[in-house]
């Protein structure tokens, strides 16, 4: 891992990068069926410290909703259950009711 700098649309991001290497994949996002709403979650753990985020969007592949939150010291299925948890949560309060969720822990999904 490096300490990096990375420029994404104007943003500046620091912080730890991994290197390119040949176990990484491009990761492709699949779109609903026509009328239903995608809530993608995942969590995350590095050194005693769990995070996790979850985006919404339409069929179109429009953004809805998205949020991050720090968990503290948890395990890596309590940050994917809580970040599933805040995107159903947001789901259900802005009234989305055709919803497909996806996460990659099999455990929590």
């Amino acid at each position: 891992m490096e300490n990096s700098n990375l420029h994404v649309g104007g943003f500046l991001f620091q912080g730890l990068f991994l290197p390119r290497s040949a176990s990484n994949f491009i990761v492709r996002w699949n779109a609903p069926p026509q009328g239903f709403f995608k809530l993608n979650f995942e969590g995350s753990h590095l050194h005693n410290s769990a995070a996790g985020g979850f985006i919404i969007k339409d069929w179109t592949g429009n953004l809805l909703k998205a949020r991050a939150a720090l968990y503290g010291d948890s395990l890596i299925l309590v940050a994917e259950a809580r970040a599933l948890r805040d995107g159903l949560h947001e789901a259900v309060k802005a009234g989305f009711k055709h919803l497909v969720g996806e996460g990659h822990n099999t455990t929590v999904t």
